[in-house]
């Protein structure tokens, strides 16, 4: 989820690394912090452009692109039209085609745009939270979704995958919209409960079709789908939250 080092203690299993979706949500709000801290750092110094171009930057580089990856394969392989096997074979391969680059390139330029919309709202609620989103989409999926592949990242995490990891999944994303509002920060404008579980459900009804339609050309998900799925999510956030607080 992160490029973030972590030391654990003690032996970690297949199952405990599968079954820990759940706390996705967690990770998207870790990646979420630290663009807030970024944002911190640079609006105060720089114009508000470069500062949302940067807090772009930051954003690749807290994952090193690994979603990125991930939408510009899973496109890659559509767009190649070949049977089942052959996209997936063309998931595997390092290079990136003109098709991968320019999904990679669409979905910069409209985070970009969408970050700079941030700044006429109230940039550090939404920061914080279409990480969240991204990353609990995921976790919808993969509960969802069935495995295209007998190994492999998607195939460990959907084996593992059931009820008791989604529903916690959702529960932290709840929480993390809902205490935003009880933040000493009263000027931070997070969304309502009402406004917060309308965009949980606008991700999830979003998820699900995203979710078949890679399904239907892969006969399951990879993990590569997931990430293109996170990626496409967090515009999907974005997009909602302009229009509804844009101007």
């Amino acid at each position: 989820m992160t490029i973030l080092p972590v030391r654990l203690r003690g032996r970690i299993s297949e199952r405990d690394v599968g079954r820990s979706t759940a706390f996705f949500p967690l990770a998207g709000l870790i990646k979420g912090g630290l663009l807030v801290l970024a944002y911190k750092a640079f609006d105060p110094f720089l114009p508000t452009a470069i500062t949302a171009a940067l807090l772009l930057v930051v954003s690749i580089l807290i994952n090193g692109g690994f979603h990125l990856d991930g939408l510009a394969d899973t496109f890659d392989a559509i767009a190649s039209g070949k049977p089942r096997q052959g996209k997936l074979d063309i998931m595997k391969d390092s290079t990136t085609g003109p098709i991968g680059v320019t999904a990679i390139v669409l979905v910069l330029i409209l985070k970009y745009l969408l970050i700079l919309e941030l700044f006429l709202i109230s940039p550090i609620p939404y920061l914080l939270l279409f990480p969240v989103i991204g990353a609990w989409s995921m976790v919808a999926a993969i509960f969802h979704g069935t495995s295209a592949r007998k190994d492999g990242l998607g195939y460990l995490l959907i084996s593992e995958t059931g009820w008791t990891q989604f529903v916690v999944s959702v529960v932290i994303v709840m929480v993390v919209f809902v205490s935003g509002r009880y933040l000493p920060f009263t000027h931070l404008a997070f969304p309502a409960i009402p406004v917060s579980a309308l965009l949980l459900t606008a991700a999830y009804l979003f998820t699900l079709p995203l979710m078949k339609f890679f399904a239907r050309h892969f006969s399951g998900l990879t993990g590569d789908n997931l990430g293109a799925i996170c990626e496409l999510n967090e515009v999907f956030f974005l997009l909602i939250i302009a229009g509804i607080y844009g101007g």
